[in-house]
């Protein structure tokens, strides 16, 4: 089958609800979420599969991150939840999508921003490669065009248009550059009952955590090392060599990103509470200072003495704060082991 033999194939509707939630980690899962609630399925159990740890490089306490984990395989979840991995080494981007638009099921593909030729995509086309997710949702042969939704911290969830032979250029390019994802089909089966009971995947989360425990304790330290890092002379040095490649301008941006997650994760199994959304909002609110000020460096390329001090106080008033928020969550945890 080509492109060709296809005459059309009717756009699968998404109403908006299914797409308002809070943005969760990456483009990515705000897609998989929109295409597993499309089809009935509940993401907790995806969401309940996560845990997040601060990390740095060794020998780079700059290279701070927030990052996820998982306490089983990402990919062991999404084969449970019915959604089907293609081999990337032998698919195309096009002809995946055309087949499971035919059978009533959704794909999303892992595309090369540096291909994609839309007015959204300035700082990336032909400039930096970077990987992106589109979730298509129709292809029309007439205009030789494929639907789909499009994912962005900044703008939200929209519906955009591609043709075909862009789209098998972004993959392709995407296959030539990365190694991180497949294509993924969605579909309503499920080797598991959709009905999963949330105080299950919570207590199970719970033990889970506790696994984990070292880990999380272990990325504490690594923040607190940053912190202290900050104060040493060569730091201001480092910052500065960094700033042309965004590197610590990123990181920051991806701590935002999953202090955001945290939060909607902790919300989604333990319920709204005041005092971990303040510790958050406050971690935030720091992680943004820090941001703003290394964005003013990047556009000046210096730092003064005066910004250098400012981050290292925000980012020990971060580690005091994460400490709070860690021994809060471990309390509900214990909480829920103890039954109560």
């Amino acid at each position: 089958m080509t492109t060709e033999d296809v005459k059309q194939l009717e756009e699968i509707t998404i109403n908006s609800e299914i797409c308002s939630d809070p943005f969760y980690k990456t483009c990515l899962y705000n897609l998989i979420f929109i295409a597993l609630r499309y089809f009935g399925i509940d993401t907790t159990r995806l969401v309940g599969n996560d845990y997040f740890v601060y990390t740095s490089h060794i020998g780079k306490p700059l290279h701070l991150q927030r990052i996820n984990r998982f306490f089983i395989p990402e990919e062991d979840i999404l084969q449970q939840l019915g959604v089907q991995i293609t081999d990337k080494m032998t698919s195309s981007a096009c002809l995946n999508a055309i087949a499971a638009l035919t059978k009533g099921l959704l794909a999303v593909i892992p595309v090369d921003r540096f291909e994609w030729t839309s007015e959204y995509n300035g700082k990336f086309y032909h400039k930096r490669h970077y990987p992106h997710y589109f979730l298509i949702t129709a292809y029309y042969a007439t205009s030789g065009q494929f639907i789909f939704f499009d994912s962005d911290i900044m703008l939200g969830i929209s519906k955009k248009r591609i043709a075909h032979e862009e789209l098998e250029r972004c993959y392709q390019s995407y296959l030539d550059n990365f190694s991180e994802r497949e294509i993924m089909i969605f579909g309503p089966e499920s080797t598991l009952e959709l009905e999963c009971r949330k105080d299950e995947i919570l207590h199970r989360f719970c033990v889970n955590y506790i696994e984990k425990q070292f880990e999380i304790v272990k990325g504490l330290g690594a923040l607190a090392q940053s912190a202290t890092y900050l104060g040493h002379p060569e730091a201001r040095h480092e910052i500065l060599n960094l700033l042309d490649s965004f590197v610590v301008a990123d990181s920051f941006f991806t701590l935002e990103q999953y202090i955001m997650a945290e939060q909607f994760q902790y919300s989604l199994l333990f319920g709204a509470s005041d005092e971990f959304r303040i510790y958050n909002q406050k971690i935030f609110l720091k992680l943004s200072l820090i941001k703003n000020i290394i964005i003013k460096g990047l556009m000046t390329n210096k730092l003064s003495n005066r910004s250098m001090t400012l981050i290292a106080e925000h980012l020990k008033d971060i580690y005091v704060l994460a400490l709070r928020s860690e021994e809060y969550v471990y309390a509900d945890v214990t909480n829920v082991l103890q039954g109560g």
